[in-house]
């Protein structure tokens, strides 16, 4: 590890990887049948924090199936105080808090520095992707996303805080699951390779050789024929 200085906040940095960012947090609350939303966001130090949120809310119909546009921090939003550097949750209790760990090396002022830089820099709708647990254009999107770029990782045992996706969406989910299962199959069967391993031959029959007396004989297996059997 190598110490310096913040350029930024003026305060000591460390370089060196892997290792925890304590100054990063990562808070999640995951949708349920109690937080219709729920919300992931990234907090870094006691001033900064970045989510990312719809344009309006509450959500329509519309909205959850086809989308909407996307906001950082929920910049304008009606009834949410959110600013380009601090989330409308910043500070709150989440239901999963945690800090990531950085996997390459790098000075912490460059990781504040590439947090901030990726959040303003992000354009994305706001959608919820209904055939799959997982989000396309939401909060959860956008701090993997976050985490990804600056090489925040997190372990396995961070692995139950993703949660289980949307219950009000389960439904949907099951049926699109059972649509791409039943996709696959006819795929599957009109696959010419599949057909011809379906339509070959079954293997021929097996030759059993065995000790008799001083040398060794060949016997049949029932359903073999005596033309096939090779001498010894």
């Amino acid at each position: 590890m190598h110490s310096g200085t913040d350029k930024h906040l003026g305060v000591p940095t460390t370089y060196g990887a892997p290792r925890t960012l304590l100054y990063v947090t990562v808070k999640r609350d995951n949708t349920s049948w109690r937080s219709i939303y729920g919300h992931w966001w990234v907090e870094v130090g006691d001033s900064e924090s970045y989510g990312w949120w719809p344009a309006a809310v509450p959500l329509t119909v519309r909205d959850l199936v086809v989308g909407t546009d996307g906001i950082l921090n929920a910049v304008g939003v009606l009834g949410l105080r959110g600013t380009w550097y601090q989330d409308p949750n910043h500070g709150q209790p989440a239901v999963h808090v945690f800090h990531p760990v950085l996997s390459m090396v790098k000075p912490d002022d460059q990781v504040r520095e590439e947090i901030r830089s990726f959040a303003h820099g992000y354009r994305a709708a706001w959608r919820w992707h209904w055939t799959s647990a997982r989000a396309s254009g939401t909060c959860r999107v956008f701090q993997d996303e976050l985490l990804a770029a600056v090489g925040l990782v997190e372990g396995l045992e961070q692995l139950h805080t993703r949660g289980s996706g949307c219950p009000f969406l389960y439904p949907f989910r099951h049926l699109a699951w059972r649509l791409a299962d039943g996709l696959d199959d006819l795929v599957r069967r009109a696959d010419p390779r599949v057909g011809r391993a379906a339509r070959s031959p079954a293997p021929g029959p097996v030759r059993v050789v065995v000790p008799n007396g001083a040398g060794r004989q060949q016997r049949r297996v029932r359903g073999s024929s005596s033309q096939n059997q090779t001498p010894n």
